[in-house]
């Protein structure tokens, strides 16, 4: 991104983050910070896991492409089932649905411009800008943040989540 300012300005830089993914914290949202440049989050809702509808055993339809996805490999998926757990006990406990914290713990975030968060249909998109209404107090986002901070000590800094390396 330094090399591309030099010869003009970077206006939103769209990156994979979200509960489970937040590596570009270290790197690439404070540089974004920085320099002004908006961040616009995808993969929001980490491939659907933070819908908390997933099993503990995955089953996974053949060609499925979450099979490439590093959230779901049989090394990781044991430690990320058990921390959505956790992070679906806060979503009861605050009355909150759990897609709805994941939306706003990304909108409480530093740098964080814009979320992109994927809809099947328009009952879906309406569901998930519902995450927009009502107040979350701060020790919801602090207790999320805290879960998180002990998923990121399990998942593997790959570079992405996408199993995907040129």
């Amino acid at each position: 991104m330094a090399q591309v300012a030099e010869v003009g300005r970077i206006d939103a830089h769209q990156l994979s983050y979200n509960l489970l993914w937040r590596f570009p914290e270290r790197d690439l949202i404070p540089y974004c910070i920085a320099n002004q440049i908006a961040v616009v989050t995808y993969s929001s809702i980490a491939h659907g896991i933070l819908a908390g509808r997933f099993a503990r055993q995955l089953e996974l339809a053949p060609g499925d492409q979450r099979h490439d996805i590093l959230l779901f490999r049989q090394d990781v998926w044991p430690g990320v089932f058990e921390d959505v757990e956790q992070f679906k006990r806060v979503a009861q406990e605050s009355g909150i649905h759990l897609i709805h914290l994941a939306i706003r713990w990304l909108l409480h975030q530093p740098g964080v411009t814009t979320v992109l968060v994927g809809a099947r249909d328009a009952a879906q998109a309406a569901f998930n800008a519902q995450a927009l209404q009502g107040e979350i107090p701060a020790r919801v986002f602090d207790e999320l943040g805290a879960i998180s901070d002990r998923v990121m000590k399990d998942v593997p800094d790959e570079g992405n989540p996408f199993g995907h390396h040129p």
